[in-house]
């Protein structure tokens, strides 16, 4: 008894089993041109870091394309 499950880098680690989570994603939409989307935030640069729309080219932090706080959050915990 005692034994608790973990999560480490999308893993959630139960003792003697590793279960992969579902794959997380945020939703993003441009200030500029309005297009949304959705990605998968391990794939997308640190919240401080330059972002470009692929539709208008409109570059700026990603944090300022997150949609929600939330959607933010998710980013940083990727970092």
């Amino acid at each position: 008894s005692g034994a608790r499950a973990t999560t480490h880098q999308g893993f959630i680690d139960v003792p003697g089993v590793a279960i992969r989570m579902v794959e997380a994603f945020v939703r993003l939409l441009c200030p500029e041109c309005g297009k949304d989307w959705q990605d998968d935030p391990s794939s997308l640069p640190g919240h401080r870091n330059n972002f470009t729309c692929s539709a208008c080219g409109a570059t700026r932090r990603l944090a300022e394309f997150m949609r929600t706080e939330r959607d933010l959050d998710a980013v940083k915990q990727f970092e």
